[in-house]
């Protein structure tokens, strides 16, 4: 009777031992996966500033804009014109709007004409851009170009992709004065800061 009790007893204690061995084998491995978990959200976490869209790209500075004919009423001439060439040089370079209107026309006479090209330019109608660039070259202004053929939109017209002081912004089919981060037109011809430019003058 004895040796039947004590060996319940045994069996007792051996299978407490087990019992421990495996609740505790349990409760390590659920601690441990809950702290995996802990560290891998830690370590997702994105810092403001570091490799985040908001830090990484900030918003475009739009130009501003300011209403400017260029001196053209104040000169007589009245109607609706293309006359965004002299606008803008009268505009940028501080010339009077009829100096430089009677200077394109005068320059027009001396363009060839051929199979491309049939007219000739004009201050009311539009300017042909070599017609264009004699000008500002007797003027002593420099040409930067800012896209070529194939290359794509590099610069925009806005304040942080143009430099600061005074300049004549050739976009498509147009050419509009800007300065100090001030776009001086009838109309603002910006985009919202996507409209691409070819390039622009700078005094010299």
């Amino acid at each position: 009777m004895t040796g039947i009790a004590i060996a319940f007893g045994f069996l007792a204690l051996l299978g407490i031992g087990v019992y421990a061995q495996i609740s505790g084998g349990a409760r390590g491995h659920r601690l441990g996966r809950k702290r995996g978990a802990n560290h891998h959200k830690r370590a997702s976490i994105r810092v403001p500033g570091v490799g985040s869209r908001k830090g990484a790209r900030a918003r475009p500075r739009h130009l501003q804009f300011q209403f400017d004919d260029g001196g053209r009423k104040a000169a007589g001439y009245k109607g609706r014109t293309g006359d965004c060439v002299v606008r803008s040089i009268a505009i940028a370079t501080g010339l009077p709007y009829r100096q430089v209107y009677d200077k394109v026309n005068e320059l027009a006479k001396r363009e060839r004409t051929g199979s491309r090209k049939r007219g000739k330019s004009n201050a009311r109608t539009g300017v042909y851009k070599g017609t264009t660039h004699k000008l500002l070259e007797s003027l002593g202004w420099r040409w930067t170009p800012t896209m070529e053929i194939g290359s794509g939109c590099k610069i925009h017209l806005r304040a942080d992709e143009l430099p600061s002081g005074r300049l004549i912004v050739s976009v498509s089919g147009h050419l509009t004065a800007v300065i100090d981060g001030v776009i001086h037109d009838t109309h603002d011809p910006s985009r919202r800061g996507m409209r691409c430019v070819y390039g622009y003058w700078q005094p010299g």
